[in-house]
């Protein structure tokens, strides 16, 4: 399956992946919360969100994540950087 790249969307702030396992994902717990990855937008985010996307799909990193793209967002900080959120039920999980 051919993916597209988050450096390749330009009208929407963010590409999504959630998780297509058969496995039951665990509850939230009160730890719940996100992981966060920065990247330079283009072939760095890029590499490193086909990673989390498939993992994501797989059932094995967290329930769903979400990537920036090219489209310019006003509240980003540093505008060469991207971001990643991984969400997950529980943020002291590191395994």
């Amino acid at each position: 399956m051919k993916r597209t790249k988050p450096s390749q969307i330009t009208k929407e702030y963010w590409v999504y992946a959630i998780s297509k396992s058969k496995k039951k994902y665990p509850e939230p717990t009160d730890n719940c919360g996100k992981w966060m990855i920065f990247g330079y937008i283009g072939e760095q985010l890029d590499n490193i969100w086909a990673g989390v996307e498939k993992a994501i799909e797989k059932g094995l990193l967290g329930s769903s994540a979400k990537c920036s793209t090219s489209k310019e967002n006003p509240n980003a900080l540093v505008k060469k950087t991207g971001v990643i959120c991984v969400y997950t039920y529980d943020s002291n999980d590191k395994e």
